[in-house]
């Protein structure tokens, strides 16, 4: 079954197990596993069998001592023009065992590894807002030349060009756009509607 977007993956395995199928070794000795959020972005975490996590803020539960490990981050994004998406920024040990990250074999270098807990352990998800680097400019009424130009100054680009006949706009100015100036769009590009004129 595929992960959700915008999640965390717990995934947990017991130490001692053979390949052979042999039983985990057993023991009454519980350990506390416990995942926090750090940063400006948002991620949630959800667990794979045993279930014991689930949240999107500080959240933890117990697993038997010698539990082995392995997290995968998966950060939110937003679709909306003005809401910043979130980047996966890093794991960090705050107590307890540490999570190696995986920088190979890992998703998107988003996973990492801790091995047979043996005592109450902390780990630290980061994640912060996404950098946007186009705001769209006001260029309405401008010549599409002239609203490349701005489109660029501000780390823009033309998007869609459509036209359409108009009482208001001389033929050849821009007469609307998509985002609307101020807005923001991570692909940078902004859809422009060029006048034709009057009918």
């Amino acid at each position: 079954m595929g992960l959700a977007a915008g999640s965390v993956l717990l995934a947990l395995g017991v130490a001692g197990a053979s390949a052979a199928g042999a039983t985990p070794r057993e023991t009454a000795d519980q350990v506390t596993l416990t995942v926090t959020f750090a940063g400006t972005g948002q991620g949630l975490v959800e667990t794979s069998p045993p279930s014991g996590i689930d949240c999107a803020s500080t959240c933890s539960a117990q697993f038997p001592v010698g539990t082995s490990v392995s997290l995968i981050a998966r950060a939110i994004s937003s679709a909306a023009p003005l809401l910043k998406g979130s980047a996966f920024a890093g794991w960090s040990s705050v107590s307890g065992s540490n999570c190696v990250p995986d920088t190979h074999g890992g998703i998107g270098g988003n996973q990492c590894y801790t091995t047979d807990l043996s005592g109450d352990t902390t780990i630290q998800a980061t994640f912060n807002l996404k950098p946007w680097p186009c705001v769209a400019p006001a260029v309405k009424g401008r010549t599409l030349a002239t609203a490349k130009l701005f489109l660029k100054a501000h780390k823009c680009r033309v998007g869609t060009v459509t036209s359409a006949f108009s009482a208001r706009w001389k033929k050849g100015r821009v007469m609307d756009q998509n985002p609307a100036a101020g807005w923001q769009r991570e692909s940078g590009a902004i859809d422009l509607v060029i006048s034709k004129g009057r009918r």
